[in-house]
């Protein structure tokens, strides 16, 4: 069996951005550290949490432009 040793990130996708940002924040001292925000919305957010990142995606963003070109 494979044995998991770290986790890289985590990706969330809620329905409120703003409230769950500040409930990370207040319970875990979560801080953001970059955001996506074309036209104006912020489709993703990225909170440092210890030593993996937390990304909080908005459901409406599909986000196909965010994702590599060469993943390899």
């Amino acid at each position: 069996m494979a044995r998991i040793v770290g986790i890289d990130h985590v990706a969330i996708t809620l329905s409120d951005m703003e409230a769950s940002c500040a409930f990370c924040r207040s319970l875990f001292d979560a801080q953001p550290v970059n955001e996506y925000a074309p036209a104006g919305k912020v489709l993703v957010r990225q909170l440092a949490m210890g030593g993996a990142p937390i990304f909080f995606r908005d459901p409406d963003g599909n986000l196909l432009e965010l994702m590599a070109a060469d993943p390899g």
